[in-house]
């Protein structure tokens, strides 16, 4: 059982422990330290980062404005977007550390050119969009998101999750991303 801890050690399982990360001081449990909220290391307060900074190494740290030096997807206003978190209503202009945008229909956003596109990922070569606005429109996996497959029906691509049943035939595996 555990009297009285010294400093940088909490009272675990009935005995004083290091604390590697930072300590809670309303709870007086070891943290990782490592999050915005609680960061701090070598057993010290966990302190929560201000606006505009995040937890590095156990430090709170002011965050640099988004740029193509320090982001390869797109900039949301300081905050960097990675190409695997885009979307419709945040995607790239094909260049890293542009500003997001917002894809306007008929476009999509692809993830392959890392900008929006003409639904079906740019398979319509400029032509109004073949595919009668059903939900298709990959060419590739990456169209789709990660883990995604891309299965091709009639012509079509089309989106399945990963785990979920394809159109016509299977489930999407999301470590071979084919429709099996």
């Amino acid at each position: 059982m555990c009297n009285a801890c010294g400093p940088g050690t909490t009272c675990s399982s009935g005995q004083c422990t290091t604390c590697n990360g930072c300590i809670d001081p309303l709870a007086g449990l070891c943290q990782t330290g490592n999050t915005n909220g609680s960061c701090g290391t070598s057993g010290t307060v966990c302190q929560s980062c201000g606006s505009g900074q995040s937890c590095q190494g156990g430090s709170c740290v002011t965050a640099a404005p988004c740029s193509a030096s320090n982001c390869t997807g797109c900039c949301d206003g300081n905050a960097c977007r990675q190409p695997a978190q885009f979307n419709d209503s945040s995607c790239g202009q094909g260049t890293a550390g542009s500003a997001c945008v917002t894809c306007l229909s008929p476009q999509t956003c692809s993830l392959t050119a890392r900008a929006c596109t003409n639904s079906g990922g740019g398979s319509d070569a400029g032509l109004p969009d073949l595919d009668g606005g059903f939900p298709f429109g990959c060419t590739v996996d990456d169209d789709c998101g990660p883990n995604n497959c891309c299965g091709m029906f009639g012509g079509f691509g089309f989106c399945a999750n990963a785990g979920e049943a394809c159109l016509l035939v299977g489930v999407c595996s999301p470590v071979t991303r084919d429709c099996m």
